[in-house]
């Protein structure tokens, strides 16, 4: 659905310093809410990492956390009905 790129959301929110899980919960949270816009604050981003170096994101990986969630109940209840 999503082809590869040089960058991402999970590569500029922490790459290295994060788990598999954590960085697929960072990708799904892109695929959902992906737009020129947002792949240009990547872009940007990218660059950031590349001068400073990596830092973890913890606020991105809650809120991916906690969407994931919502997702997940949600369609729970929609499978129930």
């Amino acid at each position: 659905m999503v082809r590869p790129g040089l960058t991402g959301w999970s590569q500029v929110s922490g790459n290295t310093t994060l788990s598999n899980e954590e960085k697929l919960h960072l990708d799904l949270w892109y695929v959902a809410h992906r737009s020129t816009p947002f792949d240009l604050q990547i872009l940007w981003e990218t660059l950031g990492v590349a001068a400073f170096g990596e830092r973890r994101r913890e606020d991105r990986l809650a809120m991916a956390a906690q969407w994931l969630s919502a997702e997940r109940a949600t369609s729970f209840m929609e499978g129930s009905k």
